[in-house]
């Protein structure tokens, strides 16, 4: 209790710069406008379905994860309405596309914007996707008996070993309130039991569930025939210091295959223009896809500075390298590549994703590189051997083949423990 009284009145005294800092326009991400206020639990919400599922992902990545979730649990409950949170402008985006879900901006985690927010739209319980828990939402929660079951969890080593320097603060703020959690491996369900979070399920991770977009899929396929035979490799997701190591690679690579061209994937969109200016130092010619430039025969490096075409970019490859895993980040999702057969490179920081990404290795769908400047020999390797390429994408499309199921599992359990 003190532990959280604390927490939320250091966070009332933060809110007018919390405030400040969220309405900061910020490039390429469309701002909250008009519908700011949600965020502080007001908003109108009217409803003819007398049960509400309140279903919370918190950006991009995670809606995406979600979003084939939503449309099952949708297909076996009908009569049920499905009020949906993000925290960001980019994860609402990708909920455009349901109209049979209700958006929300996700209360902050203030006792007044969560109790407003639990009092208009009264869910029978709610789901969390992946990690995303809040002390004042989880007490809310409690205090109104409506069970809190986290989706498609997962907690990496690092982050178990943070929260048992005091275990006992994080049961009493977060985990005690848990009323079932849904892991996406046995390790991440360890991790949980030792920090005493014991009602766990093993579900298996619903982005092995993924729908590819068969538009942005199309047009990949579109830009790779435009492109034509050149060999073309994608560094996707990259973060600061990354980038100049992959521009070095590039610039190696191109002396001994002069025609091949670099798909450049900034992770964060604030980033983009910095990006630009470092292939430009670099004397690499460079083409945006922000401004519809042509990619001619003198390209050498596409920057792809826009946001949700990384599936469209990773269809127009020969060869996927994974960012944030020359960096100490701990790697990016894997398995988009994956599900379109391309083969799999990623450097030694990828403990976000550790299990899937020593699975796809074990598969022979993905290598992992842990000295930079084997980087452009691999890739050299690859690109000359397209056969070669070929079959390892093929290994890694029929390991995502073979772990579909999550979905399923996940409502068989929801549904056992939750009378709608």
């Amino acid at each position: 209790m003190i532990f959280r009284l604390i927490y939320t009145v250091i966070g009332y005294l933060a809110l007018p710069l919390i405030i400040i800092i969220l309405n900061l326009p910020k490039k390429h991400k469309p701002s909250y406008g008009w519908r700011f206020p949600e965020l502080l639990g007001f908003f109108k919400f009217s409803c003819s379905k007398n049960t509400r599922i309140w279903i919370h992902s918190v950006s991009v990545g995670e809606t995406i994860a979600a979003i084939p979730f939503i449309k099952k649990y949708h297909e076996m409950h009908p009569d049920v309405e499905l009020v949906v949170t993000t925290t960001t402008t980019t994860g609402a985006q990708q909920l455009k596309k349901l109209n049979f879900v209700t958006h929300i901006y996700a209360p902050l985690d203030y006792p007044h914007a969560v109790y407003l927010f639990l009092k208009k739209v009264r869910p029978k319980v709610l789901f969390i996707m992946e990690r995303e828990l809040w002390p004042n939402w989880l007490n809310a929660c409690q205090k109104r008996q409506i069970p809190v079951i986290l989706l498609n969890a997962r907690l990496s080593e690092r982050s178990c070993q943070k929260y048992q320097k005091m275990p006992s603060v994080f049961y009493n703020l977060l985990g005690s309130n848990l009323s079932m959690v849904l892991c996406q491996n046995s390790k991440d369900e360890s991790r949980f039991h030792r920090l005493n979070v014991l009602n766990t399920k093993v579900t298996g991770s619903m982005k092995y569930d993924l729908e590819l977009n068969p538009e942005l899929c199309r047009q990949g396929t579109a830009l790779k025939n435009e492109i034509g035979t050149r060999p073309v490799w994608i560094a996707a997701s990259t973060h600061e210091t990354e980038d100049e190591i992959f521009l070095l690679v590039h610039k190696r690579l191109l002396d001994k295959i002069p025609n091949a061209l670099l798909f450049l994937v900034p992770r964060h969109p604030e980033r983009f223009d910095s990006v630009a200016q470092k292939i430009k130092k670099e004397n690499l010619t460079m083409a945006r896809r922000s401004t519809k430039e042509p990619i001619t025969p003198e390209t050498q490096v596409y920057l792809g500075d826009t946001l949700g075409e990384l599936i469209l970019l990773y269809q127009a490859s020969d060869v996927v390298f994974i960012g944030g895993s020359l960096a100490d980040i701990g790697g990016h999702n894997p398995i988009e590549a994956a599900a379109l057969s391309k083969p799999l490179l990623i450097g030694p920081y990828y403990y976000n994703f550790e299990e899937v990404v020593l699975n796809l290795n074990e598969a022979k769908g993905l290598e992992i590189i842990s000295e930079n400047e084997n980087i452009s020999q691999r890739l050299t390797e690859l690109l000359l051997s397209p056969d070669q390429a070929k079959a390892m994408g093929k290994q890694a499309f029929n390991f995502i083949e073979s772990n579909h199921g999550a979905i399923d599992k996940t409502i068989k359990y929801i549904d056992e423990s939750i009378e709608i």
